[in-house]
């Protein structure tokens, strides 16, 4: 949005100060005034002055501050802005070098200090620069003019007094009629102005800019009401010596871009510079050694004193205050009561109370319990009383998709709002009284406070869940944020959507309006959004990992923010001043309430209320409870990756300070790893849990390490073997690893492999053994994989890889006829007449069907070809007369594979670009390939090159030929499409692939039920998908978004198994869904969902025994 006079946009930026006052001479008429003004001498009481390149910004009832000024502004310029409803304002001296970086900074200090007050106008006035014969004002001036033209929000022009208007001639000589100004921080009236007293530290402040410092500096916290310079550092400057030896003249002449108008003082101040330049050449390592500012505060007689050491935001440090027992259950949602006074809970214990504030002004007793709940609330806002509630209300948002209204005492529901078709997740009201709900079914409704018809608008739009709702400041849009990852806002009168708002990459979760055109929200992409209506994302600031939750404001634009990382962020301008550490994991609600304290909700069930007031601190004996409480709190972090916890600093690191508030440190002591953080406020690390889950002791066998180590006995006084499994492991390829090391017969596979799976529970069931048929050609045609979620390579199409009449014997060099048979497509290798029962364990059919889920282990397709690969990528790549070397470097990765190694990155790279290449072939002889690609991404540095360091090929690989594929008449794009499905599933493998796939979740499952009805294969990859995502969800801690996505997830599992008719592919999306269900709270909404009438329909179908079981213990659950 463009520059602004009297209210009308313009369309270009200005020119020049000339053109500009031949369309507006009021601005000239305005400038002249201002330069007829006399000088006024400003004196350093209330006065803080700004440098080149510098700005600083204040508020009206700043204490310290009362005049923002600056001088010395010959070409430079002077730009102050202000907020007319807040009364915000900053001011910077502006010198062509970074004109762009000082206005959009400005403007963020204006609107920042301007959060939570009536809406006004952002106003500018420049004023500087002359008619200085070479131009150079002119180039400042439109700089400027243009940095300004192309800001966001409106920035209506005021005062022009620069160029022609702000020149005077004396003795034949162009000069600058208003060197300085004043600008006065509570009026908003600026005035001519020069300074005797400048401030604090002018020749470090000059050193920057005189070395290059190309950044507008901020040297104001006005929430501190400190100066504050620095960090920085600067190059060396060559030639310090012998520019302090030339003449005043002299320098005048090199160093000023106006000598002729320069003040007296002008050499003197540069000798005063490069000074201090010869006596700090690094000041980083002499006046910056711990990378803090330097702080000055004003004493009463209006100097600046150096603050020594400052306790960093030491006002604002919370303690604990109280702490609210009542529910049994998560808190799910918190707000503040202002009639009467107290705070208003809602939890998944099924109800919602109102707790009053005591008359000591700190404890919170529960004084009413809202009744009549039928399933988890999420949700409860108080109305104050209005037009629609005479007597103001209380209204609740439940899983059962109704909104309660109570009265403000609470009891027995006085009206309900019934029209949601699921869970109701949030509310808002407006200051008319509307109500505005969101729901799970994608919409939000407005009610009013009537009987009959109450809901009079359902706003449609989002494609998932809506997640959070606010009401703009005067009540003419509202304002929606949803799991499909948009912000969307909405004409109040008649319900369209006027505008969304992008750029979260995960659900968002919160949003809060703060002024009628500006809001801010948070996601579970961790980030906190700034936002203005016309769709301008105005700030992106790092919230909490994983999940940022919800984040709420007092009204001088501080906020707080909570997640799923035991902490709460209190933030100020934009910046983390403290993080109060919490016992619970996940805290789903925060209040900010009227008094400066908050309140938070978690999983525990419990309120906790902490305050920045000494006087409502909880005694010391109840901090010291909950210090310890805090200390004893167990940190998940399996296996430490990626800390050395041999090399682990000890208590003495403590000594050291921390860098900023939150900061974390690990700490061995007495063979324990502890976290500590830094706490700005107080100046110290607080002991904030113990970490477990440290690396566990592996056992040795053979030189390698293994998570499991079990003795095999095979009887006839033969001695004891060692059996090694890591966990993860594919059970049959630690089986053949075995069968190899001991030399033993190859019919102990699957005796080996299900006694691994009993001992540690591994899947095995959902691993077949036997392939599927190529639809290209017959006989001794190329099969890529087996159809196969087992292990190692098959050399012999369909026959299984260990057993098979072909099947390959490791170290015989050929095939070899075997005694064993395979288990055939589907078949249990657990109930087998040949099933290993280790001693003293009975494995009984229904101890089996008892296991068909929930599902630990991800399903993958593992089986190869190798031979038959080489040979058809060796065969193609003649014929595309490419290089052999490519083929090479591909199947280095593949042999990697087959030996379980895990590759350096360097081969890993090259491995990867070559299968990239290779993928640019034509479809029809893309199979080889995608095969290869199959495998690849099982292993580990590939896996985390194609899914964490360059996502975006594989991610338009799967979006060209599955999200945006549809159905072909081709068997070759159908086959191809069938292998990529596979290597969807192959990713799961590693955490980067299962990071990539929560990404592209909704995309996958929304389109796998439109690529049914297919061939087996595609039914049997299609339905493993879906398995995979079900156990990772199912693994996810419990949360409103694995709540979500696990009913989106169970829609389209139903809408998938209508349409498999292959027995596997039924067999595996059923475990997929006994996964999701077991034991959670979703099993009623599965039942809602039409899960019973889908999974009975698979018992009246010709499917094998282990689906009808599997269908039975599902249906058995609901």
């Amino acid at each position: 949005m463009p520059l602004t006079i009297n209210g009308i946009r313009l369309d270009d930026t200005p020119r020049d100060g000339r053109s500009l006052f031949l369309s507006y001479p009021f601005l000239k008429d305005h400038a002249s005034a201002l330069c007829a003004l006399p000088t006024k001498l400003i004196g350093p009481v209330g006065l803080l002055y700004v440098c080149q390149r510098e700005f600083a910004a204040t508020v009206p009832h700043d204490k310290n501050i009362t005049l923002l000024g600056t001088e010395e502004a010959t070409t430079c310029h002077v730009v102050v802005l202000r907020h007319s409803g807040s009364g915000a304002v900053s001011l910077g001296h502006f010198d062509g070098s970074c004109s762009d970086e000082g206005v959009i900074s400005m403007i963020q200090r204006v609107q920042e200090l301007s959060l939570g007050y009536p809406e006004g106008r952002l106003e500018v006035h420049i004023v500087g620069g002359f008619h200085d014969g070479r131009g150079r004002s002119d180039e400042v001036l439109v700089g400027v003019l243009y940095a300004l033209h192309k800001q966001p929000l409106d920035v209506e022009m005021v005062t022009a007094c620069f160029g022609d208007v702000n020149t005077t001639i004396r003795g034949g000589i162009p000069w600058p009629i208003i060197y300085g100004i004043a600008v006065n921080v509570k009026t908003g009236e600026i005035c001519p102005a020069t300074f005797p007293e400048k401030g604090p530290a002018l020749a470090l402040r000059g050193a920057r800019t005189f070395t290059g410092g190309h950044h507008m500096l901020d040297v104001y916290d006005a929430n501190l009401g400190l100066m504050r310079i620095g960090p920085f550092n600067y190059e060396p400057l060559r030639g310090v010596d012998l520019w302090l030896q030339q003449s005043d003249d002299f320098i005048l002449q090199h160093l000023s871009t106006s000598p002729e108008v320069e003040p007296p003082h002008f050499a003197m101040q540069v000798r005063a510079t490069l000074k201090h330049i010869q006596e700090h050449p690094f000041p980083s390592v002499t006046l910056f050694p711990d990378n803090r500012p330097h702080f000055y505060r004003k004493d009463e007689a209006g100097n600046w004193i150096p603050v020594r050491k400052l306790k960093m935001h030491g006002e604002a440090s919370f303690k604990l205050s109280t702490t609210i027992v009542g529910h049994t259950n998560d808190v799910k949602c918190i707000a503040f009561s202002p009639s009467p006074n107290g705070i208003l809970t809602a939890s998944r214990d099924k109800t919602a109370k109102f707790w009053a504030l005591d008359n000591n002004g700190r404890e919170y007793s529960m004084a009413a319990e809202l009744s009549g709940h039928k399933h988890y609330v999420n949700a409860v806002v108080a109305i104050g009383a209005c037009e629609q509630f005479p007597l103001g209300a209380i209204l609740t948002g439940s899983m059962d998709g109704v909104v309660r209204v109570y009265g403000v005492g609470g009891g027995d529901p006085v009206r309900l709002f019934e029209g949601h078709k699921q869970s109701v997740t949030c509310l808002a009201v407006s200051s008319g009284g509307l109500v505005l709900s969101g729901s799970w079914d994608f919409s939000m409704k407005v009610w009013l406070n009537k009987e009959q018809q109450p809901c009079s608008k359902t706003l449609v739009g989002h494609t998932m869940a809506v997640w959070s709702v606010t009401v703009m400041p005067g009540d003419r849009l509202f304002a929606s944020a949803s799991a499909d990852k948009s912000i969307r806002l909405w004409n109040a009168s008649d319900g369209t959507c006027v505008k969304t708002l992008l750029g979260h990459e995960d659900v968002v979760r919160c949003v809060v309006a703060v002024s009628p055109t500006e809001l801010f929200s948070a996601a579970n992409d961790s980030s906190v959004r700034r936002w203005n209506i016309d769709g301008s994302c105005l700030g992106v600031y790092p919230g909490h990992e994983p999940f940022t939750y919800c984040i709420s404001f007092w009204k001088n634009g501080e906020f707080a923010t909570c997640g799923e990382d035991r902490v709460v962020r209190v933030w100020k301008n934009f910046q983390v001043v403290q993080n109060v550490h919490l016992p619970t994991l996940t805290n789903w609600s925060i209040a900010c309430l009227p008094n400066g304290d908050f309140a938070v909700g978690g999983n525990d069930g419990m309120v906790r209320v902490f305050s920045r007031s000494k006087e409502r601190w909880a005694p010391a004996e109840e901090l010291q409870i909950y210090e310890d409480t805090l200390k004893e709190v167990k940190i998940q972090a399996p296996e430490l990756e990626g800390l050395d916890t041999d090399n682990m600093p000890g208590p003495e690191a403590l000594l050291n300070p921390g860098m900023k508030d939150g900061q974390n440190r690990f700490i061995k002591e007495n063979g324990v790893v502890n976290l500590y953080s830094w706490a700005a406020a107080e100046q110290k690390w607080l002991l904030v849990g113990s970490v477990i889950g440290s690396k566990p002791q592996k056992k040795q066998h053979l030189g390698k390490e293994f998570d499991y180590l079990f003795d095999v006995d095979l009887g006839d006084n033969h001695p004891k073997l060692k059996l090694g499994y890591n966990k993860g492991e594919d059970p049959w390829a630690a089986a053949q690893r075995f069968i190899n090391e001991n030399e033993l017969s190859q019919d102990f596979i699957d005796q080996i492999s299900n006694f691994i799976v009993s001992q540690t529970k591994e899947v095995a069931h959902l691993y077949p053994s036997a392939a599927a048929a190529d639809p290209f050609t017959g006989g001794s045609r190329y099969v890529p994989g087996s159809g196969v979620a087992g292990g190692g390579f098959s050399h012999g199409g369909a026959a299984d890889p260990f057993t098979g009449s072909s099947g390959y014997r490791p170290g015989s060099g050929a095939p070899t006829s075997g005694s064993g048979a395979s288990a055939g497509l589907g078949a249990d290798p657990f109930t087998g007449s040949t099933r290993y029962v280790p001693a003293g364990q009975v494995l009984s059919t229904e101890s089996v069907a008892a296991s068909d889920f929930p599902v630990q282990q991800y399903l993958l397709f593992t089986q190869g070809n190798r031979k038959a690969m080489l040979d058809k990528l060796l065969t193609f790549q003649s014929e595309m007369k490419g290089e052999g070397a490519v083929i090479a470097t591909v199947m280095h990765v593949i042999d990697a594979v087959d030996s379980s190694a895990v590759l350096r990155e360097p081969e890993a790279v090259t491995g990867v670009k070559s299968l990239m290449s290779l993928l640019a072939w034509p479809e029809e002889k893309l199979l080889p390939v995608l095969d290869a690609l199959r495998l690849a991404v099982t292993e580990k540095q590939v896996n985390r090159l194609m899914c964490e360091v360059n996502p975006d090929p594989v991610v338009k690989l799967f979006n060209d030929h599955i999200i945006s594929s549809t159905q072909s008449s081709s068997t070759v794009a159908n086959t191809n499409r069938m292998l990529l499905l596979r290597t969807v599933c192959n990713l799961f493998a590693h955490e980067p692939g299962r990071g990539l796939m929560s990404n592209l979740r909704e995309q996958f499952i929304n389109t796998l039920p439109n690529i049914l009805p297919a061939d087996k294969n595609t039914q049997i990859a299609t339905a493993s998908i879906f398995l995979n995502f079900g156990v990772q969800i199912s693994q996810m801690p419990d949360s409103e978004a694995k709540d979500e996505m696990m009913l989106h997830t169970l829609r389209c599992v139903l809408d998938a198994l209508g349409k498999l008719v292959d027995g596997e592919a039924v067999y595996r999306i059923l475990a997929g869904l006994g996964t999701l269900i077991y034991e959670s709270d979703f099993v009623s909404v599965a039942a809602e969902l039409g899960v019973r009438d889908g999974v009975t329909k698979i018992l009246s179908g010709a499917f094998p025994e282990k689906v009808l079981k599997c269908s039975e213990r599902i249906l058995a659950m609901l």
